[in-house]
């Protein structure tokens, strides 16, 4: 320990004060002189800036670094010249005086954990973390001493929890060496600009515990503060409510489960880091499990446990695919999408005999406006649902009018629709999508069989354009992460070797005089297995389906149909294809000819036949 003498010569005479004469009063005024000097020492020592603090903690042979806060460095200085910092010679209170014991911690997520809180403002920021303990010095010190002689002083707090990265994103909360095992009092704490270096930055007087103290020395408790100065933990004693959702993750780590399509709302549940990392969470998981309702300062409700993820029983760290590692293959299994019921059918028909489809494909409708597209995707999902019940129908509408997406809601009874509607944000229409595509392929790696129907590609690149904040690189007037948003999706049709597929049909605008259009169309063109291509003079003279044939078909449709199936399928274009055909009137005796024959035949094969 240095002598109190060493910190006089490091202040200098000017700041220790004159030289003073003794009188015969100093004998019976030794205590009281002392506690006088302690105090001029210390408002001394606050008149100095950082920097000469350091200099003399260095010149007294202590350590400080450049983020010990100021009110530290006082107290280090006064430790080492043997005087004891303010407050830390008052008696400490008993059992009695110390206030109500500390709550336990609640197993479930806090609104610490959460981040769409009052507290923080908008829902999905960031998660809130709780500030570090940190002793208090100075001002607060003193009011601390002054509640001590009026026997409110409090306990010494215990150190904040140091592990609390994975519940808030893996951020540590760093907390400066000099405040560590210092005691602290329960007096009032300056919380609003916390008693930075020694000087009240204007914020409310409030003691650690949470609790407000005004002029009279009473203590109130402020709304959703616990003794940590966190937002309070309150414990959950009601019984869960149960919770099924799709997991929609942020970039921070925890996310939130949708139970009301994929877009948000004030009814899902926050998950929090630890869970996502302990189960091992991926975007497009299904989550099943027990959720309490959110407290006063929250926005969403919290789960509080999980049974299942994806119907499946997880038990921590179980290792699962992931998609991308999987092996990509040739489709082999046809999805056959003419209704036996359903003859006159002509649409599915028509698909089935120029353009096979298998598990796996990717289906690119190059669509002009106002040539049926939608109705083409109704009549694919509505065939899907009745020929494949054992596949998982996804149908996704972009930028879509509010009333195709009601009439598809109701038109598909075992899949599962999501829309966007025309009049939503562009980043509402890209989230819809991802999570969608998320889902899609969680499935895939369970090993089940989905078909997704997209609506489409050319809305999502222009969505996705309009959502990023821009790279400055641009391809046709659109920005390549825009394009790269629309490969991303169209890329996940795929046959999986290990087992599962996932079946893409995605439509895009075609013929619009649009160099975005055009862009995006280029981008995926080469990686469609099949074309539709819609003809826009036959739907305007209303000749429906208005498939132009000579630009559909389906790349090694060998594999789908077999050989035999795939030569008459030859014969039966050039045949078609041998038909007068005037694009100046707007006049396919091609299509036409398609359309006599399919209401002459009862079926595919009977027309196959008839054409041999």
């Amino acid at each position: 320990m240095v002598p109190r003498a060493n910190l006089l010569s490091v202040l200098g005479p000017s700041m220790a004060g004159p030289a003073r004469t003794p009188s015969e009063h100093d004998e019976s005024t030794t205590s009281t002189m002392s506690v006088d000097a302690n105090a001029l020492e210390r408002e001394t020592l606050e008149r100095k800036d950082r920097d000469e603090l350091q200099k003399i903690v260095g010149a007294l042979g202590g350590k400080a670094t450049t983020r010990t806060r100021k009110a530290d460095l006082i107290d280090q200085i006064l430790e080492l010249t043997g005087v004891s910092p303010a407050g830390e010679d008052q008696a400490q209170p008993s059992d009695d005086d110390a206030g109500e014991p500390e709550a336990e911690t609640p197993s479930e997520p806090s609104a610490a954990e959460s981040p769409d809180t009052d507290t923080k403002g908008k829902a999905g920021d960031k998660a809130e973390e709780p500030a570090p303990e940190r002793a208090r010095t100075g001002v607060a010190a003193r009011r601390a001493g002054a509640k001590a002689d009026e026997g409110r002083g409090g306990a010494k707090q215990p150190k904040g929890d140091q592990d609390d990265t994975d519940d808030r994103g893996g951020q540590d909360a760093t907390q400066s060496k000099g405040s560590q095992g210092t005691k602290q009092p329960k007096g009032g704490q300056d919380q609003g600009g916390q008693d930075q270096g020694g000087q009240d930055q204007g914020g409310d007087n409030r003691d650690e515990s949470g609790d407000d103290t005004d002029s009279s020395g009473k203590r109130r408790r402020r709304r959703g503060r616990n003794r940590d100065g966190a937002p309070s933990q309150e414990e959950y004693s009601g019984d869960p409510v149960p919770v099924v959702g799709v997991l929609d993750l942020r970039d921070d780590g925890y996310g939130f489960l949708r139970v009301d399509g994929l877009l948000p709302s004030k009814d899902d549940c926050y998950v929090s880091v630890k869970q996502v990392r302990q189960f091992g969470l991926r975007k497009g998981d299904v989550v099943a499990g027990g959720s309490r309702p959110a407290f006063r300062n929250e926005k969403n409700p919290a789960i509080l446990h999980i049974d299942s993820v994806n119907d499946v029983a997880l038990e921590p760290g179980t290792e699962r695919p992931h998609f991308a590692d999987l092996t990509a293959v040739f489709p082999t299994e046809r999805i056959a999408l003419t209704l036996d019921d359903e003859a006159d059918d002509r649409t599915t028909r028509a698909i089935d005999l120029l353009a096979p489809i298998g598990k796996g494909s990717r289906v690119l409708v190059l669509a002009p406006p106002r040539t049926g597209a939608t109705t083409l995707l109704q009549a694919m999902a509505r065939s899907v649902e009745v020929n494949e019940p054992d596949a998982s129908l996804v149908v996704v509408l972009l930028d879509e009018r509010p009333e195709e997406i009601t009439e598809m809601e109701r038109l598909v009874t075992t899949g599962t629709v999501y829309g966007s509607a025309f009049d939503k944000p562009a980043d509402e229409h890209v989230a819809v999508l991802e999570l969608a595509l998320a889902r899609a392929q969680r499935m895939a790696e369970a090993g089940d069989d989905v078909v997704l129907l997209v609506d489409g590609l050319t809305r999502l690149a222009r969505a996705a354009h309009a959502a990023s904040p821009g790279t400055g690189r641009s391809l046709g007037g659109l920005d390549v992460t825009a394009v790269q948003a629309a490969k991303r999706c169209f890329g996940a049709g795929r046959k999986l070797e290990e087992g599962g597929s996932v079946t893409l049909v995605a439509t895009a605008k075609v013929d619009t005089g649009s160099d975005v259009d055009a862009a995006v169309v280029d981008a995926v063109m080469g990686a469609a297995s099949t074309h539709i291509r819609l003809d826009r003079a036959a739907a305007e003279r209303r000749a429906f389906p208005a498939i132009d044939v000579g630009a559909t078909g389906t790349r090694h449709e060998e594999r789908l149909v077999g050989d035999d199936g795939a030569e008459a399928r030859d014969a039966l274009r050039r045949s078609l294809e041998e038909l007068p055909d005037d694009r100046a009137s707007g006049h396919s005796d091609a299509l036409d000819g398609l359309l006599e024959r399919l209401r002459s035949t009862g079926s595919n094969d009977e027309l196959l036949e008839q054409n041999r």
